[in-house]
């Protein structure tokens, strides 16, 4: 028996397997639940509260918020910090969308086989220190309709060079207006994923689970650059990113890198949703890899654990629905959508992020025997998957490590 032939290969991309609506339209980047912390009036009190809240909470000498466990985290985000490397801002310092390295063959390009190309790619992507990449074509649909400018406080379009008044851009760019235009042959994305620790990330909701967060996003951080200069070095263009420029959820899907679950996450083969997201857009010409499927819709229903452990009931109990619960979910898809006004609210009176739905995911483990074999009688038989949560809450996994 071949322990991983739960996982099957699809002829379907992420707006198919989610019944995407037939109004559904592209989001815009400001309504991204982070960004509206920065201009909407409901929700700047509660940008502004979480950091006082976590000082509150190591001040009262709250377990995992030691002067210890502060300093873990602050160093887990050095990358971030150390590449100039924003978020959630396209072709900004060190995501930018120009070439960083100046080498002596300017117009050269390399020529391979796409195949070839791939295989290069995802090579590269694991040297640089992704955990698992992925490849799609760039379903525009996934495009945030417009990019969020962190310094003038305003949105403005993102566009495509086959679109009118455009047709002359050969390379990313942005315009006075403060447009950003891709090249229309800028049609692929490389899809990388970068795993958090899973001893470490059972500590949350603490700063230690804080240190881990950050510490993925420093390495994406330095993944997404190299890579992305890598693909320009052969004479293409690329961009690199980690929140900016598109939703990354329905890319990796298309890229073949998991399925949504009830908690609004990717739900990775291997890793379950313990795992953080970048891409790098580019017009190298590689082959694309299909969707798979491996029954965690039929899961999920069944399951709940991320919605009854949840502390802030955040996330809904009842069957996927196209109603989002408020402006900052992406409208039109057929999925869970989780209440961010409820999430977001508990951050701010803890001074964390919070991770729980990611902890007692019963998907949250490794490809050991033991944890793919669950996964595979799963995918095969759809009526066991009460008993084996139960199993799985019997051997206590899904319960927060205790700090001291």
């Amino acid at each position: 028996m071949n322990p991983f032939s739960y996982i099957k290969e699809v002829n379907k991309s992420a707006a198919d397997l989610y019944s995407l609506r037939s109004d559904y339209a592209k989001f815009s980047q400001a309504m991204h639940m982070m960004m509206q912390g920065i201009w909407n009036s409901d929700y700047i009190p509660l940008e502004q509260k979480w950091i006082p809240n976590r000082l509150k909470q190591m001040c009262a000498g709250k377990d995992g918020f030691s002067l210890k466990d502060y300093a873990y985290q602050l160093g887990a985000g050095c990358g971030i910090s150390a590449t100039e490397f924003p978020l959630h801002a396209p072709d900004c310092q060190g995501n930018s969308w120009s070439k960083l390295n100046i080498g002596p063959f300017e117009e050269v390009k390399w020529t391979e086989s796409p195949d070839g190309m791939a295989q290069s790619v995802k090579a590269g992507s694991l040297f640089y220190g992704a955990d698992d990449v992925g490849i799609c074509q760039l379903d525009r649909r996934w495009v945030y309709s417009h990019w969020y400018d962190l310094e003038t406080k305003a949105e403005y379009p993102i566009k495509f060079s086959d679109e009118k008044g455009y047709e002359e851009i050969k390379s990313p760019t942005k315009l006075e207006d403060g447009t950003k235009v891709l090249p229309k042959e800028m049609k692929y994305v490389i899809v990388l994923i970068h795993v958090m620790d899973y001893e470490e990330f059972r500590a949350g909701p603490t700063l230690p689970e804080v240190a881990v967060t950050k510490l993925a996003y420093s390495k994406i951080s330095l993944t997404a650059i190299s890579l992305a200069e890598f693909i320009r070095s052969l004479g293409y263009n690329a961009i690199p990113s980690s929140n900016c420029t598109a939703l990354n959820i329905p890319l990796a899907i298309d890229a073949g890198l998991g399925q949504m679950g009830r908690n609004a996450k990717l739900i990775h083969p291997k890793f379950g949703p313990r795992v953080r997201l970048s891409k790098v857009i580019t017009d190298l010409p590689i082959t694309a890899d299909k969707p798979v499927v491996f029954g965690v819709d039929t899961f999920c229903k069944s399951c709940k654990k991320c919605a009854i452990h949840c502390p802030a009931k955040a996330i809904p109990e009842s069957e996927p629905s196209y109603e989002p619960k408020g402006d900052y979910n992406n409208k039109g898809v057929l999925q869970w959508y989780c209440n961010h006004d409820k999430c977001r609210s508990f951050w701010t009176a803890n001074g964390t992020n919070c991770g729980l739905c990611i902890t007692t995911c019963p998907y949250n483990k490794g490809d050991e025997w033991i944890h793919v074999l669950p996964k595979w009688t799963a995918a095969k038989f759809p009526s066991l998957v009460p008993f084996i949560v139960w199993m799985d809450d019997l051997f206590g996994y899904g319960k927060v490590k205790n700090y001291s």
